[in-house]
C-alpha cells in the first residue's frame, strides 16, 4: 500500500510538472540563455532614461538589441546587477520616448495615439521583489500586444 501511495504521488508531481495553465512560455533556469560560453561574455548595452540606482528604473535598448537572444541575455544581466537589491521594477523600451512617456500613460493615462506608441514600445520588464520572492523577466518584443510574451521565473 505505502509503494502504491508514493507511485501515485510521483505520477500526480510529473503530470502536473508538464501542465501549465499560462498561455506565456515560461522560461527557467536551465534554458538560461548564459548557457553557451559566447552569449555568457556578451553583455548588451543599454542607457536609462531616468531612475538609474533607483527602485524603479526606465531604460531603453538600442536597436541593433532588439532580438530575442540579445534580450533574453539582457534579462539574466539586469538580474545579475541587481542581485543585491530587495525591490527593483525595471521597464525597458525600444524607444526612449516612450519611457518619456512612463508618468503621462500610466498616472494620467495619455492621449490614444500617446498610449500607442507607449505599448508599442514597452518591450520588456523585469521585477525583482525578496519580501514575497518574485524575480521574473518578462519580454515581449513587438510590444505590450505582443502574443508572443516570454516569462522568465528565476
Amino acid at each position: 500500500m505505502q509503494k502504491f501511495i508514493f507511485t501515485l504521488i510521483a505520477v500526480v508531481i510529473a503530470v502536473g510538472a508538464g501542465c501549465s495553465s499560462v498561455p506565456n512560455q515560461d522560461l527557467t533556469k536551465q534554458q538560461d540563455p548564459k548557457s553557451s560560453p559566447q552569449e555568457a561574455k556578451k553583455k548588451i548595452d543599454y542607457s536609462f532614461v531616468r531612475g538609474a540606482g533607483q527602485q524603479i528604473q526606465l531604460i531603453a535598448v538600442s536597436n541593433e538589441n532588439l532580438n530575442e537572444t540579445d534580450m533574453l541575455i539582457l534579462g539574466s544581466q539586469l538580474r545579475d546587477e541587481n542581485a543585491s537589491s530587495d525591490f527593483v521594477r525595471i521597464s525597458l523600451f525600444s524607444d526612449s520616448r516612450a519611457a518619456d512617456l512612463w508618468d503621462k500613460v500610466t498616472v494620467d493615462g495619455g492621449t490614444d495615439e500617446e498610449n500607442s506608441f507607449y505599448d508599442k514600445h514597452y518591450i520588456a520588464q523585469y521585477n525583482k521583489n525578496k519580501t514575497t520572492g518574485l524575480d521574473r523577466y518578462e519580454l515581449h518584443l513587438a510590444g505590450l500586444d505582443d502574443e508572443n510574451t516570454k516569462t522568465i521565473n528565476y
